[in-house]
């Protein structure tokens, strides 16, 4: 008795000094996405017609749990965006996007592995290319080469729900995003960039789950 007593409380000991992280199997998943948005710009002052765009967006994401219910996800997405008239011209941007999220809460749990978190983290997009048009255009000109033209920094957050399944994970859910406007860098001089858009996005992603295997203890 005395040593089944000895050994549960060194078990015991164990399990409460080994760092959490040590205890819990790392996780990969890798899938895609689809999303669709609505957009407007931020302006110092109320506009007479107030400005909105729609964009779709499709990407790869990779997510890291590090812990039970702790993760860190990035990826790479492609969207476009059009700019209201400023001065009688308009711009159509395409970017790449690639989102650096954390889960800062888990806020709900539901049946059948479903769980809503909140995550939040910086945000680099990456411009591909621009066109330009001016008031009476009927479409946007794109006669020069811009990869790489402008890159912009802000700011993204999720409030989404994840499903995780024997061979699969699913989420979904709103994002939000926004642009620092001025912290940017632009590879090209006297180049336009417009760095003041807020964007809602409604997205889905499924990814396929790697999970190290169990060391047999045999």
């Amino acid at each position: 008795m005395y040593n089944k007593f000895l050994g549960s409380l060194c078990l015991s000991i164990g399990l409460l000094t080994t760092p959490v992280k040590a205890q819990v199997i790392a996780e990969n998943d890798l899938g895609f996405h689809v999303a669709a948005s609505a957009y407007t710009d931020f302006e110092p002052y109320i506009p007479v017609r107030a400005y909105f765009g729609t964009n779709l967006e499709l990407g790869i994401d990779w997510t890291l749990y590090y812990q039970r219910d702790k993760f860190w996800k990035t990826g790479i997405s492609y969207t476009f965006y059009k700019s209201p008239l400023k001065n009688g011209m308009s711009y159509y941007d395409e970017y790449i996007q690639i989102p650096f999220v954390f889960s800062i809460a888990k806020c709900r749990e539901f049946k059948h592995n479903t769980d809503l978190y909140m995550t939040f983290g910086p945000q680099v997009s990456i411009q591909t290319r621009q066109g330009r048009a001016q008031r009476n255009d009927r479409y946007y000109n794109f006669d020069e080469s811009h990869f790489g033209g402008a890159i912009k920094f802000g700011l993204t957050g999720e409030f989404a729900l994840y499903q995780t399944m024997v061979n699969y994970a699913h989420s979904g859910g709103l994002r939000l995003s926004t642009d620092i406007p001025k912290l940017l860098i632009r590879t090209q001089d006297n180049w336009m960039v417009y760095d003041q858009y807020i964007t809602a996005t409604l997205f889905y992603s499924i990814s396929k789950r790697h999970r190290p295997k169990r060391k047999s203890t045999y």
